[in-house]
């Protein structure tokens, strides 16, 4: 959620506030929703945002850069 919309929402309440940005049903809101409640990282491998197109390592690295910036 802080990636998304820049902030947490209150006491553990998963979601986003922008719906226009967000729409529900959308495959990162479906991934976000999934996080919460998924037994494993393979049943999160599994979801559609990451299963939709095949991710260079390059692009994967550079997510994780710009998700560490983000949260500082």
């Amino acid at each position: 959620m802080r990636l998304m919309q820049k902030y947490d929402k209150d006491e553990g309440v998963v979601g986003v506030t922008d719906l226009e940005r967000w729409p529900i049903g959308s495959a990162a809101v479906d991934f976000l929703s999934a996080t919460e409640t998924a037994g494993s990282i393979d049943s999160l491998k599994k979801q559609p945002l990451l299963v939709a197109k095949r991710r260079l390592r390059e692009d994967l690295v550079v997510l994780a850069r710009a998700t560490l910036l983000s949260c500082t």
